[in-house]
C-alpha cells in the first residue's frame, strides 16, 4: 500500500492516472498540506483495509453462528449446495442467482 500511496503522491491528479484511489481523494481534498503526508495516506489505507476485514469477518461469524444454532436451516443449505455443486467459471458467477436457484440463501 505504501507504494501505491507514493505513486498517488507523485501523480495526485486523477486525470494523470489509470484510475482513482482513496489516496487521490485525500490528496485532492481540502485537507491542509501537512495532513497529506505519506504517513497519513498509509494510516488511511490501514483503516480502510481493517474496516473491510472486520465487517466481512463479523458477517461470516454471525452467519456461521446462525447456521450452527439452527440445524434445520444448516441441513437445508447443505442439501441445496450439494444439489447445485458443479464447476462455475469465474466469468459466470454474476449470473449465479439466475442460473442456480437456492431458496435457502435467496430469501
Amino acid at each position: 500500500m505504501a507504494a501505491q500511496a507514493a505513486r498517488a503522491m507523485s501523480s495526485p491528479k486523477p486525470s494523470n492516472t489509470q484510475y482513482r484511489t482513496i489516496f487521490h481523494e485525500i490528496l485532492n481534498s481540502k485537507l491542509p498540506p501537512e495532513e497529506k503526508t505519506l504517513a497519513r495516506l498509509g494510516d488511511e489505507a490501514s483503516v480502510t483495509v481493517a474496516a473491510g476485514t472486520l465487517t466481512t469477518s463479523w458477517t461470516l461469524s454471525v452467519a456461521l453462528y446462525y447456521l450452527l444454532t439452527s440445524p434445520p436451516v444448516l441441513k437445508n443449505l447443505k442439501t441445496e449446495l450439494e444439489k447445485g455443486a458443479f464447476y462455475i467459471p469465474y466469468s459466470a458467477i454474476h449470473s449465479l442467482a439466475r442460473e442456480l436457484p437456492l431458496p435457502a440463501i435467496s430469501d
